[in-house]
């Protein structure tokens, strides 16, 4: 993970997409920090389609591990082991999109002024069952105001204020 940050920062999102598929073909499983680092390589160099990419990815094996996890604990037979059970509901964490996966490709819209689909993102998040948090709104927010749309600026702020009353 490591390595994938340090391309991400050096805007090198190959090499971090190679070092990704390294760790996959070492028979380590990727988490959320090294598919939102490789997220995050893809933002940093402009390519938001990639990012949307790696985010789908990413859903789609944590939809694997809870597929994987509902065929153990039902060929479990009666009442499955407490310890497999919290296994699962950790690897199950570490693979679901959370608020910095997200937040990242909210960023990247931002930072490139498209603001609607940075509002898309959002939703796409709340939808996704990831609550937005205070860098949702307002990276939303601040995309809104840089293109002179005040309006959805206060939209967004209002959002966060109901949500976090």
């Amino acid at each position: 993970r490591t390595m994938i940050d340090a391309y991400a920062r050096a805007k090198r999102p190959a090499d971090a997409a190679a070092a990704l598929a390294t760790m996959r073909q070492a028979g380590c499983r990727p988490d959320r920090v090294a598919y939102t680092a490789l997220m995050k390589a893809h933002v940093e160099a402009g390519d938001l389609d990639a990012a949307e990419v790696v985010l789908e990815d990413l859903q789609r094996e944590a939809d694997a591990v809870a597929a994987q996890t509902r065929a153990l604990l039902g060929n479990a037979g009666g009442e499955p082991d407490a310890g497999l059970v919290a296994e699962r509901a950790a690897l199950l964490r570490r693979t679901s999109p959370d608020s910095t996966c997200w937040n990242t490709l909210i960023r990247g819209y931002a930072k490139t002024l498209k603001w609607r689909a940075a509002g898309k993102a959002l939703q796409r998040m709340r939808d996704a069952g990831c609550s937005p948090d205070l860098a949702s709104y307002t990276n939303v927010a601040t995309a809104c105001l840089r293109v002179g749309k005040p309006g959805e600026a206060l939209a967004r702020l209002e959002e966060l204020d109901r949500a976090h009353a």
